[in-house]
């Protein structure tokens, strides 16, 4: 601010001791904006504070809040027991492989690809870099299956998973399929609870069982099992909403 003879404070004017006057030649005026310091101080340009995660883009100050509520490269943060690291999807991803050693898949788009039914977490990332958690948990029934898409900011789901069951052994067969929203989370608090999104019965699984996934473009009726029919087959359909 500035008064009537561009003689400028960075005092809150409440904070003044007459704000009808200026505080350095005593003249009665209204404070106005400067214009000129507003565009040297918008000139300037700042860091983002997700540097470190690898972010690389500079703002002027008053659009560096806008910019970092949407940064990609904000942090996620492990979700396993006892572990403190944070960091990018990428460095996360790299994280997950190296250090806990958690199998992982990547895929391509309109492509289908398998991965064997196992207790634990599986990382799945696709071409554009984009990072999930398949997590499976062994219950007395069977077991069940949740999806999670890893993103540093709360935001609607961006995609959306469909799984379909289907069992063939002797004369027997068996089916089912389901729908859901992929819920975003940034594992602050772990693996998100109680959010299982598939059931699969104990009875129809095998040791070797596998997971078939596809992203969109491809014909689910259309796909014919690659593996014996005493096997387990899901189909597993994200899809950008």
């Amino acid at each position: 601010m500035c008064c009537g003879a561009s003689h400028m404070f960075i005092l809150l004017w409440q904070a003044l001791p007459n704000p009808k006057k200026c505080h350095y030649c005593s003249r009665e005026s209204d404070y106005n904006r400067c214009h000129g310091i507003e565009k040297i101080i918008g000139s300037i340009q700042v860091p983002c504070s997700n540097t470190k995660y690898g972010c690389s883009i500079k703002t002027s100050y008053y659009e560096r809040e806008d910019h970092e509520t949407t940064c990609p490269h904000a942090p996620c943060f492990c979700p396993d027991t006892g572990c403190s690291f944070s960091g990018s999807t990428g460095m996360l991803q790299e994280h997950f492989i190296a250090v806990h050693q958690w199998p992982s898949t990547k895929f391509r788009y309109d492509w289908c690809f398998y991965a064997n039914i196992q207790e634990g977490i599986r990382v799945i990332s696709g071409e554009d870099k984009q990072l999930f958690l398949l997590n499976v948990v062994s219950e007395s029934f069977g077991c069940v299956i949740s999806v999670f898409c890893v993103w540093p900011h709360d935001t609607d789901p961006k995609f959306r998973c469909a799984m379909s069951f289907n069992y063939w052994k002797n004369s027997l067969y068996h089916a089912r399929s389901s729908e859901f929203q992929v819920p975003s989370t940034t594992l602050s608090d772990g693996l998100p609870r109680d959010c299982f999104l598939f059931i699969m019965p104990k009875f129809y699984l095998d040791e070797d069982s596998k997971i078939c996934a596809t992203e969109e473009g491809f014909s689910m009726k259309n796909l014919r099992p690659r593996c014996s029919f005493s096997h387990v087959i899901l189909f597993f359909l994200l899809r950008d909403k």
